[in-house]
């Protein structure tokens, strides 16, 4: 069994902080091109990344595995992951190559 925690902070006082955006297209060649402008969110400076694993290794070779992912304590979004495998044993045999 793993487990892990992790902070993300972000030290760049420039980049934490809301501003305005000008936007317009590349090929637009007209007299009077489109151009508009979009506010950013205001970034979030730190939140936490969780995560625990179990691996288990079971006769004949098979092994399972579960993962699970969290991201906590961002003000914009959640963000969550949860994995299995099966990592089953390769038999050769006469130059095939099987899962049993």
């Amino acid at each position: 069994m793993s487990a892990a925690a992790g902070i993300q902070h972000g030290l760049d006082a420039s980049a934490s902080s809301q501003r305005l955006i000008n936007v317009a297209f590349f090929e637009d060649n007209r007299a009077n091109p489109l151009k508009f402008t979009f506010q950013n969110d205001v970034p979030v400076r730190n939140y936490f990344n969780l995560g625990t694993g179990l691996v288990m290794v079971l006769p004949n070779g098979w092994q399972p595995s579960v993962n699970f992912r969290a991201m906590v304590g961002n003000a914009q979004f959640n963000n969550y992951a949860a994995i299995w495998v099966e990592n089953r044993p390769v038999v050769q045999a006469a130059g095939r190559v099987s899962h049993p």
